[in-house]
């Protein structure tokens, strides 16, 4: 119940007892009438399988379960008992397999007491709206309201305890989303279908379990293909499917011997926006992008992304000149647009793209990749431009030669040879065709059957009036119509009216394709009414005699359909081989997968028009309606998916076999062959799950400066330094035990250079002990081209449940502990509260700092620096502090960092360059004037308004600009060294002195130093706090004042807290001190009278 809101559980509560009650006075009012055991055994088994084996689309991530098809048959078939046991039945499977998910008791009960409230509304209404028989158009239009009942119930239910959990209206949970009603409508509906079967053959039901498991194997299969192939970030294809569609294109446009471009695109300094904004704004900003490059790409086109920040994109027929010209307006359009993060900050980003083409560059994958990487390089290295392959000049005049003239010069030895077998084939389908289409006339108007035959013709017409565009790959429409169905029903209702449905079809489809071929339109024609007209006579041979319907009518229907389809495909993949050169075999395997689609279209037309008879208009219209409904609700859940169906092999041997594979790509880097994130979070959570007591360790590993290495070597020797380094990682762990026994591991790639490694049963201390053996592991140096290179690794450690109970947060808690390593300068980390900006409980301060912001409930405080040697009062360090009213007293570094991350920087700073001024302009009215040191952060510093911000403050409060000093720190300077000399350059124009903060904690260039407008420098308190212990410590100070004094800089030493530190310092000639020793940092209340009062001397910390 952790995950509901206290709401939330009164109303799980609430339906529960509803249903229970609701269950037990149905039952006590009607008892078991209408109760078969068979149904409710057979829709009870049926409805369990359907939720165990859900249906996976390759298009998107959303999982179908039926289970809902056979509670609505329930209802409609069964008593009210039998009907409220379906669902309890069907979901009791799922709470089994599930039983250590925390939880799942709760989401199972509401699950089964909602579907149970809505089956038994559904009941009571077709009870008391229709016959028992389900035969008139009375008792359709009750099926019709029962479908609404039953989802509307649901979605109400559903969407309360939605908004109840979220905040949000039950009208806009997403339950009531058109898409979402028409979806459960479909799936409801299709409940009447399985009733009409039962009433019409009760035996069929035994048919639809294994039709289950086979369309649940399928459509796995083509959501793990999809899966495998797709970048999850992004949406995008990966490497793994790029490569392969880059082997066909070539393969194409070597045979039709047309030019063809690749493109690698690089974003410029994306790892400052992880280090600077994090990883979830990276991923923002590559989907931006992601988006940017589809935008101005052709159909025909195809972009993928390559790993990390790289994207590559295929140009077919595309020659050098207008590939250059495709990526000039790539990077414009990049360039131009505002990346705008989810905390309110906005970035520029640009990217460096590499031309190749072939077949100037090479005439096969990796050889075209490589060139394209290079050429990649070579735009970075002239900052952020558009660059192609270097050629020398003998290679220029070789590849120009080896340039296509024309597309129309394609070779023509495959269509010479073949030009005879493809007109035999064309022509002789044709004929075929247009001798059954007129046998077809001839027997219709003999039989007087044009009553019969016209309604098919008329659905035909409109079947492929309502396509649905499924996907769409390079330029190409896949549709889904329901013209196959139209024409296998008519083959059984009336076998010789199939050719002409299926040139009523044809011709429909012509028009609407608007194709000028003439021969495709005829051998499209001649096929399908020869395919429609064989599949006729086969099933009028061998038609069954009976009257009424039998399962010897199903497999007459079954056989026709194989014919059909046989002809159909035969005769296409025969002109496609002969066409292109392509074996018979490879072009049936590529269409492998839409077998199973049109077959079970083809056998619901077959059965609806054997059933015509039995059934009835009525009947047939029961069959219709779920098909139609499912037409348009296609239609939504396809638009601007990009489908690509891997292909699927029919066998069954072969099926399991690529589904292994596909499960394997799906679940492990294509890089490594190790595990990828998707398998590392299912170890983790069962790690989790299986004994919550137990500790489990986990270990988030970045390589140091991996970039490098990629930049100096290129890719390929990257890729190389990925794969030995998880294999050594594998080596190490396999060959190494904690204590006495061997742990169970899991080494996992989450992408880029970062790498995971899961420990079971493993606490905080052997967590430590593997990272150490981890570190020594990677000091052996990888050999590049002859240079051994040196790779560092920082390691973040979180142990759950310690640290987190579920894998997003343990993962996300050991990536927190991963960049404090990274911070440290490598080695390891053990996740920490305090050192987590992202926590929880402190993400709760952000609405608590806004309004502090706004309400002035911020404070500052005052600390004095002095002269070392007289003990003058120099100026004052304005300390910002934050009283908060449930927490205490909450120290900058943690809501400082916090304000960065949310975009609260801008208004905070402005508070404390505010509150600051109105302090100084305090004092000079009182005749004394005291300069006040603000604090301004990276962000600050890269704020070009800045300046105009403290002019506008200083002229408002009437303080001149000499008493106010900047301290920035060095990191801060050095993230942006251009930018930040700009602005400070700004500021000292404006006469507002600049102080370097913490110097010696940075890595600030000393040819910067020298040229940046600074005023002062302040040597950071570690150095200062030891400088009478460490004589490391006083050489470095020492060294310090004298490089200031020599740059003509005040120096600063802050943190004296002794005598000893003071009198080292005059002896080394620091000019200002600031510390304990002189004073605490006080509040302006105080600080008064500590100026009026207290003199400080070098000689006495206080002297009155």
């Amino acid at each position: 119940m952790k995950k509901y809101t206290p709401a939330a559980r009164i109303w799980v509560e609430l339906v529960a007892l509803a249903a229970l009650a609701l269950t037990g006075v149905t039952h006590y009012l009607f008892g078991l009438d209408g109760g078969v055991p068979l149904a409710f055994v057979l829709l009870g088994v049926c409805a369990a399988l359907a939720d165990i084996y859900p249906i996976r689309p390759a298009f998107n991530n959303v999982t179908y379960r039926l289970t809902v098809t056979f509670v609505v048959a329930g209802a409609l078939l069964l008593s009210p008992l039998h009907a409220a046991l379906i669902p309890a039945l069907a979901l009791a499977p799922a709470l089994w397999l599930r039983r250590r998910t925390p939880g799942i008791a709760t989401i199972w009960a509401f699950n089964t007491a909602q579907t149970v409230l809505a089956s038994l509304a559904t009941w009571a209404w077709v009870h008391w709206t229709a016959s028992s028989g389900l035969t008139d158009v009375r008792d359709l239009l009750a099926l019709v309201g029962a479908i609404g009942i039953f989802t509307l119930t649901q979605a109400l239910l559903v969407g309360v305890i939605i908004g109840l959990n979220s905040g949000r209206s039950p009208i806009k949970s997403g339950t009531f989303a058109p898409s979402a009603l028409l979806g459960d409508v479909l799936i409801a509906g299709m409940g009447i279908l399985i009733a009409e079967l039962w009433l019409a053959r009760p035996l069929l039901l035994l048919t639809i379990p294994p039709l289950l498991f086979v369309v649940h194997r399928l459509t796995r299969a083509a959501h793990l293909a999809e899966l495998a192939e797709t970048d999850p970030k992004t949406g995008l294809p990966n490497s793994r499917h790029f490569e392969r569609v880059l082997d066909e294109e070539l393969a194409h446009s070597r045979r039709v011997n047309r030019p063809l471009s690749l493109a690698f695109v690089d974003l410029d300094h994306f790892k400052r926006v992880n280090d600077q904004f994090g990883h979830e704004a990276g991923d923002q900003v590559l989907r931006e992008v992601a988006d940017q490059i589809r935008g101005k790409l052709r159909k025909s086109d195809v972009v993928a992304r390559f790993g990390g920040e790289e994207f590559v994109i295929l140009l077919p027929g595309t020659d050098t000149e207008e590939a250059v010209y495709l990526a000039e307006q790539l990077r414009a359009a990049v360039a131009g647009h505002a990346f705008v993060l989810d905390d309110g900050n906005e970035l520029e980003c640009t990217i460096s793209v590499g031309i190749a083409t072939s077949p100037e560059d090479g005439t096969d994958v990796s050889t075209l990749l490589r060139s394209a990487d290079a050429a990649m390089y070579r735009a970075k290295q002239t900052r952020n431009t558009v660059a192609q392959v270097e050629r020398s000049g003998h290679e220029q005049q070789r590849s120009a030669a080896a340039r296509p003239r024309s597309p129309k010069a394609a070779p023509r030895a495959v269509a010479a040879r073949s030009r005879f077998l493809m007109s035999a084939v064309l022509w002789g389908t044709v004929l075929g065709g247009l001798l059954l289409a007129l046998c077809s006339v001839n027997q219709v108007i003999q039989s007087g059957g044009w009553d019969r035959v016209l309604p098919f013709v008329a659905l035909a017409i409109l079947a492929e009036l309502l396509q649905v565009r499924i996907s769409e790959r390079r330029g190409q429409h896949l549709t889904f119509s329901l013209a196959v169905a139209v024409t296998l029903a008519s083959v059984t209702a009336h076998t010789m009216a199939a050719p002409l449905v299926a040139l009523s079809a044809v011709v429909v489809h012509s028009v609407r394709s608007r194709s000028a071929q003439r021969s495709r339109l005829l051998f499209n024609a001649g096929n399908l009414a020869l395919a429609a007209g064989c599949a006729g006579w086969t099933y009028r041979l061998i038609e069954p005699s009976a009257i009424d319907f039998t399962p010897w009518h199903l497999a007459t229907a079954s056989l026709a359909v194989f014919v059909y389809f046989a002809v159909n495909l035969g005769a296409i993949s025969l002109m496609v081989s002969l066409t292109s050169g392509r074996s018979i075999s490879a072009i049936l395997s590529e269409s492998g997968w839409s077998l199973p689609i049109n077959a079970f279209l083809g056998l619901t037309g077959a059965f609806i028009g054997g059933a015509h008879e039995q059934l009835g208009l009525l009947g047939t219209a029961l069959f219709v309606v779920p098909v139609l409904l499912m037409r348009f609700t296609l239609l939504l859940y396809s638009q601007r998916s990009q489908l690509i169906i891997q292909t699927l092999e029919t066998q069954a041997d072969q099926l399991e076999q690529q589904t292994q594979i596909l499960e394997h790509q799906a679940s492990h880097d294509a890089l490594t062959e190790l595990p990828n994130r998707v398998l590392l979070q299912e170890r983790l959570e069962a790690a989790l799950g299986t004994n919550p007591r137990e500790p489990v360790a986990l270990l988030i590993l970045d390589l140091d400066r991996f970039k490098e290495i990629n930049d100096t070597f290129g890719h390929d020797h990257g890729d190389r330094v990925l794969a030995e380094f998880g294999r050594r990682l594998d080596a190490a762990l396999r060959d190494t035990s904690t204590g006495n026994t061997q742990q169970p591991y899991t080494v996992a790639r989450l992408g880029g250079d970062e790498f995971a490694i899961l420990l079971q049963a493993a606490d905080v201390d052997q967590a430590c002990i593997v990272s150490d053996m981890l570190l020594h592991a990677r000091q052996e140096p990888f050999i590049i081209e002859g240079c051994p290179v040196d790779v560092g690794a920082s390691i973040g450690i979180a142990v759950g449940p310690q640290h987190g109970q579920d894998p997003v947060t343990l993962l996300r808690r050991a990536e927190v502990a991963m960049y404090v390593a990274k911070q440290q300068g490598g080695g390891y980390s053990v996740y920490s509260l305090e050192r987590d900006r992202y926590s929880p409980e402190r993400l709760v301060l952000i609405g608590d700092l806004r309004q502090a912001i706004e309400s002035n409930a911020l404070m500052l405080y005052f600390q004095p620096k002095v002269t070392a040697t007289g003990g003058r009062v120099h100026s004052m360090e304005a300390l910002l502090r934050w009283e908060h009213p449930r927490f205490g007293l909450i120290p900058p570094d943690l809501f400082i960092p916090l304000a960065e991350h949310t975009g609260l920087i801008k208004p905070l700073t402005r508070w404390v360059l505010n509150a600051a001024l109105a302090q100084c302009r305090d004092w000079l009215d009182s005749g004394r004037e005291v300069p006040v040191a603000v604090n301004a952060s990276m962000h600050d510093l890269h704020d070009v308004h800045l300046p105009e911000l403290i002019a506008k403050l200083l002229e408002l409060h009437g303080v001149p600009a000499r008493c106010l000093l900047v301290e920035i720190t060095e990191g801060a300077i050095m993230s942006d060294a251009e930018r930040a000399m700009g602005v400070l350059t700004r500021l000292r124009d404006l006469g507002v002195g600049v102080a370097v903060d913490d110097f010696g904690t940075g890595y600030s260039s000393m040819a910067y130093l020298g040229q940046l407008p600074v005023d002062e420098l302040k040597i950071d308190r570690s150095f200062v706090r030891e400088l009478s212990a460490n004589v490391k410590h006083a050489a470095i100070v020492r060294s310090t004042i004298a490089l200031g004094h020599d740059l003509g800089l005040t120096v600063v030493a802050e943190g004296i807290e002794d005598g000893q530190a003071l009198d080292l310092l005059r002896r080394f000639g620091c000019d200002l001190v600031q510390g304990y020793f002189v004073s605490r940092p006080l509040p302006a209340s105080k600080l008064g009278p500590w100026l009026n009062n207290v003199q400080w001397t070098p000689k006495g910390r206080l002297a009155a």
